[in-house]
């Protein structure tokens, strides 16, 4: 059985982009996309996910809430959480980051 791995991102292109660079992994993980904090939320409803790579810039909900409200959730509060940007790595959205429940921040493009 594949793992399945949720990529967030509100921007088509970039869902692609990510899909693209994990797409070696195939054989072993199913690629879930989700182009909004509520369809991400959505999909763990009904799935376990063993890693999110989260959009932090969203216009409905920010990676940060979607985040605080999956480590909140008794059944995904362990899934790791990776927060993707294009803001860059400042410091305090690094901390903001880690506070919502990512256990990595990744900036934009990932090459």
């Amino acid at each position: 059985m594949r793992s399945k791995v949720l990529i967030v991102d509100d921007i088509p292109a970039n869902l692609r982009a990510l899909s693209m660079v994990l797409e070696p992994l195939s054989d072993s993980v199913e690629l879930v996309q989700a182009a909004s904090g509520y369809g991400a939320l959505e999909l763990l409803m009904h799935n376990t996910f063993a890693l999110v790579l989260l959009d932090v810039n969203m216009p409905d909900m920010s990676g940060y809430e979607v985040a605080e409200l999956i480590t909140k959730s008794n059944m995904h509060r362990n899934t790791p959480i990776v927060m993707v940007t294009a803001q860059g790595a400042e410091t305090t959205e690094v901390l903001k980051a880690y506070e919502a429940g990512a256990v990595d921040y990744l900036a934009k493009p990932i090459i």
